[in-house]
């Protein structure tokens, strides 16, 4: 017995039939993606980030870290609810522009672009909370080593804020949380 015979019989075995010995086996066509008409990007779940998606997270966390540094004090549960909240508006209206217009071009359909948008403004509340907690963090870190209040105070909130809301984000996405929304 060769390795052509037994490559054949392992490629041909079926081990459904009424007999055990080896038959042609049924010949296999790929999928077109046609066949899933013009909504291919909801099948593909492990689509990349897009660079505007970290832009837009880091500019709400930014924003949010520059509110908390302009007036600093114990982070409450209002001031990040109105993070989210403002998070969310600016995320969800940078997705709806792009997803708008990808619907308009015929790239994706209607409830693709609804479910986009929706997940994208749950990714801009998350960095809202994300971005407060960072700059808070960040501010307290530097204040207990001695930093005064000031510009360098200022820009490393802001920093601390868009890393926060990043790190959330990226939290929600590792978890496949996003991926059940």
């Amino acid at each position: 017995m060769n390795i052509g015979t037994v490559q054949t019989w392992f490629t041909s075995f079926n081990p459904y039939s009424s007999s055990a010995g080896p038959q042609s086996a049924a010949p296999q066509q790929a999928v077109q993606p046609s066949a899933y008409g013009i909504d291919q990007s909801f099948y593909n779940v492990n689509r990349p980030a897009t660079p505007d998606g970290a832009i837009s997270k880091a500019l709400v966390g930014g924003l949010t870290g520059y509110k908390f540094a302009k007036a600093p004090g114990p982070i409450s549960s209002q001031f990040l609810l109105n993070s989210a909240g403002i998070g969310a508006a600016i995320s969800g209206t940078v997705s709806i522009i792009k997803n708008v217009a990808s619907m308009s071009h015929n790239q994706q359909s209607a409830s693709t672009t609804v479910a986009n948008v929706l997940t994208d403004t749950l990714q801009g509340s998350v960095s809202g909370i994300g971005g407060g907690l960072g700059a808070w963090g960040t501010n307290k870190i530097l204040t207990a080593m001695g930093a005064a209040a000031g510009t360098p105070m200022l820009i490393a909130t802001v920093v601390g804020g868009a890393i926060g809301a990043v790190g959330l984000n990226q939290i929600l996405n590792t978890e496949k949380m996003r991926a059940t929304l």
